[in-house]
């Protein structure tokens, strides 16, 4: 699996979507059908200082040691402004480890990279470019 370090030199602004339900790396979501429920929601909408790239990232926030967190679907802006309701999310400044996973074994390999870890993250995203389709599921995304 390939990694490399990041820098974000500032601190960088996401508005998304919360799934509805607490989630574990041990069960199954259906994720692509709650990302379609975001874009349909997302593009409907008026969201102030919205970044010009069809980029977007799931953002995932552990609430404890038992692997449970919440999944948000977000897209960045260049600050908060009118947010129509989506939740704010910040990444902050600093280096990040990015791993290279196919989607086909995401779980997995996402349970691998943490467990690769010395310690649990407080949050992790997954970055998804413009280039990005479920559907070709052999294809890597970080």
């Amino acid at each position: 699996m390939k990694q490399k370090v990041k820098e974000f030199t500032r601190d960088r602004y996401f508005v998304g979507m919360k799934h509805p339900d607490l989630l574990s790396f041990h069960q199954s979501v259906d994720l692509p059908a709650f990302w379609t429920t975001f874009t349909e929601r997302f593009y409907k909408s008026d969201i102030c200082h919205l970044i010009d790239r069809k980029e977007a990232i799931g953002y995932i926030s552990f609430l404890n040691e038992s692997h449970s967190y919440e999944y948000y679907a977000a897209c960045e802006v260049g600050e908060f402004g009118e947010t129509d309701g989506f939740e704010k999310i910040v990444i902050p400044m600093g280096e990040y480890l990015f791993f290279d996973i196919r989607f086909a074994d995401k779980e997995s390999e996402i349970t691998s990279v943490l467990e690769s870890l010395d310690q649990l993250p407080d949050f992790c995203f997954e970055f998804y470019p413009e280039t990005f389709n479920h559907e070709e599921e052999d294809l890597p995304f970080s």
